[in-house]
């Protein structure tokens, strides 16, 4: 009986799937559909879509760029590429022997010769037994180091006690949060646990019913949106959202025009901006005709030219491949090397490992978890990542903690 406007993202998209389901199809096609949805979610819907292949013989067609979630369910993978014409089509071991697109634990049976290369966590637990006799014990067992905010500095944003109501739903409980210069903060949770409620409280979007918000140790009551975000960068779910002028150069020259500030009085300049967003060659051309990697970029161009002191991104890996994913968590590391205090709102739990610092875990508007990711992570079973199941107890969360000092990239 809830109006769609309430719902979360991921509590959306189950309800898009739920619909076309009820037209009871032969063949569905579904393109990322558990892009928006927390671990849990996922595999509920494709326990589900499984269960509808067998029981109704439902042909099932996905469009998806995190295989971890997908291959225990996979029969056939088609994979496209300009490496390979016509596309590469074959069962999942075939195909992913021959391309470099791999999920870390595809990329560890490469490592390590694991054959047959490991489809299910329970199948690569057996194989990383027998690799931990040849090969990890020869190497320290700590993980790769991770950057340490220094909370010794004043907060860039903090939030004390802060509750948001929609109605009778209460989103945020009291939620008290402090985000710091130089670090890559990620928050994580279930669906409509209010994450992008809280980044939007963060910047006067949604009202809150009590609590304080202070950005640079001044109180946002009162403030404009558009004030509050010369300081703290918004990249919404939707980049499109952000995209509205006729080519690339102007949704940064339009922000600074919106700001009342000159393009002549900021450095790095718009031009250089975009150089280091790897868009130098794409000034003149129509934001929306970009892929999606590429609009992103375009939509953190426009909202990082006024040099905020902190970035905001909810949900930013909703349709990036693996490539792009990599490119963004370059940027990211050099902005918070830069100073920035950032936080990003994800469900994509390989991604976070790889760029948190400090994870944050938002459970029915309640942070009930915030610290390093290994000690985080060690107590949220749903949030776990492929490399912590295969090699419990020790500490490691990415194929780099595994293989130290060894090039992943060739897998």
């Amino acid at each position: 009986s809830r109006r769609l406007e309430t719902l979360s993202g991921g509590e959306i998209q189950r309800v898009a799937i739920a619909a076309a389901l009820a037209l009871k199809p032969q063949i569905l096609v579904l393109d990322e559909p558990t892009s928006q949805l927390d671990p849990r979610s996922a595999e509920e819907v494709l326990e589900a879509l499984v269960n509808l292949n067998k029981q109704l013989g439902l042909t099932v067609i996905l469009a998806e760029h995190r295989l971890e979630r997908v291959l225990p369910h996979t029969s056939q993978i088609i994979y496209l590429s300009a490496d390979y014409p016509g596309g590469l089509s074959g069962e999942p071991r075939e195909v992913l022997s021959k391309v470099q697109l791999n999920p870390p634990m595809i990329i560890l049976g490469k490592v390590f010769g694991w054959e047959p290369l490991p489809l299910t966590i329970d199948e690569a637990q057996e194989c990383g037994k027998q690799s931990q006799e040849k090969w990890l014990e020869m190497r320290a067992s700590s993980p790769s180091k991770r950057v340490t905010a220094n909370h010794q500095k004043t907060a860039f944003i903090r939030a004390n006690g802060v509750e948001v109501n929609f109605g009778k739903i209460q989103a945020l409980r009291g939620v008290k949060l402090s985000l710091f210069p130089g670090e890559i903060a990620v928050m994580m949770g279930p669906n409509g646990a209010g994450k992008s409620t809280l980044l939007r409280s963060l910047i006067g979007l949604t009202p809150v019913k009590s609590g304080n918000i202070f950005v640079d140790g001044k109180d946002i009551t009162g403030r404009t949106v558009a004030d509050v975000c010369q300081q703290v960068g918004y990249l919404p779910q939707d980049p499109n959202a952000l995209l509205f002028a006729e080519t690339v150069m102007d949704e940064l020259l339009i922000t600074l025009r919106n700001h009342h500030l000159d393009p002549s009085d900021i450095q790095p300049s718009p031009k250089e901006l975009l150089d280091r967003l790897g868009l130098g060659d794409k000034g003149r051309c129509y934001p929306r005709d970009l892929s999606t990697g590429e609009r992103q970029r375009v939509a953190l161009g426009a909202i990082l030219v006024t040099h905020p002191g902190a970035l905001l991104l909810d949900e930013p890996t909703r349709g990036l491949d693996y490539d792009a994913k990599l490119t963004l968590l370059k940027l990211l590391r050099t902005w918070r090397d830069e100073g920035m205090a950032i936080l990003m709102v994800t469900h994509d739990v390989e991604l976070a490992v790889q760029a948190a610092d400090r994870i944050i875990m938002l459970e029915n508007g309640l942070i009930t978890a915030d610290g390093v990711p290994e000690e985080v992570l060690a107590i949220s079973p749903t949030f776990t990542p492929q490399v912590m199941k295969i090699f419990p107890n020790r500490g490691w969360l990415t194929v780099n903690d595994v293989i130290g000092d060894l090039d992943a990239s060739q897998y």
